[in-house]
């Protein structure tokens, strides 16, 4: 009997945990006008976080936002710096329901020039880029949507700071697509233009399968597993890289994400490990040590 009675709480236990499956659930009723509006538990919030690849997440340089985006759901952690420098929670909500359009998404950035989370979003076989002012939550709507069949099969993108555009590549069909970063068809201004700009595509190029983009006032950094191709801005079409990082002495090794900081190249690895690089390295060159 009391094997029956454990093994009955343990079944119990099992049943009452909560599934990745559940919090998207809640997610397309959260703050509903139409049906009942539903809780997302906080259990999700863990889900959430340990579940996003690194283009599904994304924190800002300061460290004080974090954005965890999967599905159809968005996590924003605010932190603040206590009295001895360190971080502390100060607030966390979630962007999801019905208005937000929300569905499948890939990619998620954060921009401090306009306060926004991006995230690049799948819904049925279209693509779109959505923007939300991230001091928000709840059900609310895009601020921005980019709308256009010229981001299909789109797997990542960036934000350039510099010039305020969306840069976004496809591992698919190796690209590099330029935007506006305020595109959006409801838009009057012309940097609402949903227009492609410009494409860098073709067999000089040396695209394979970028995964993750990064970009600086001068350059565009493409990271591919092995190895990393820098483009001038100016360059377009089918054109050659200004030089790439790549060779046994890189130490690249199934790299994940890339980031420019401070005249570096950050790049990470999928065993967690982070390579550092000078952003103007060239060639088999090795990583530089702190």
């Amino acid at each position: 009997m009391k094997t029956i009675i454990m093994t009955l709480l343990f079944s119990s236990s099992l049943f009452a945990q909560t599934s990745l499956e559940q919090c998207e659930l809640a997610g397309s009723s959260f703050g509903s006008q139409r049906a009942i509006p539903t809780k997302i538990k906080d259990e999700c919030k863990d889900l959430i976080t340990s579940s996003t690849n690194e283009a599904q997440r994304d924190i800002t340089n300061d460290q004080l936002i974090e954005s965890y985006a999967i599905n159809n759901l968005i996590l924003l952690k605010f932190f603040e710096l206590n009295s001895e420098g360190k971080r502390n929670l100060k607030k966390e909500h979630f962007i999801s329901g019905e208005n937000s359009k929300l569905s499948n998404i890939l990619a998620s950035k954060l921009n401090t020039t306009d306060s926004k989370v991006y995230v690049l979003n799948t819904s049925g076989n279209s693509y779109q880029i959505y923007s939300y002012f991230y001091q928000s939550g709840g059900n609310i709507a895009p601020a921005r949507k980019l709308i256009t069949d010229k981001i299909q099969s789109a797997s990542n993108f960036c934000i350039d700071e510099d010039d305020n555009k969306l840069i976004v590549i496809s591992q698919e069909e190796a690209y590099i697509r330029v935007f506006e970063r305020d595109a959006d068809p409801d838009g009057p201004r012309s940097t609402n233009s949903t227009a492609m700009i410009k494409e860098i595509k073709g067999i000089q190029t040396q695209l394979s399968s970028p995964i993750a983009i990064a970009s600086d006032k001068d350059n565009y950094y493409v990271l591919e597993r092995d190895q990393i191709l820098v483009y001038s801005k100016s360059t377009q079409g089918n054109a050659s890289p200004v030089r790439k990082i790549y060779g046994a002495n890189t130490e690249l090794s199934n790299a994940v994400n890339i980031k420019i900081s401070s005249g570096m190249i950050y790049i990470t690895n999928r065993d967690k490990t982070t390579l550092k690089y000078n952003k103007n390295a060239n060639g088999d060159i090795s990583p530089t040590l702190d």
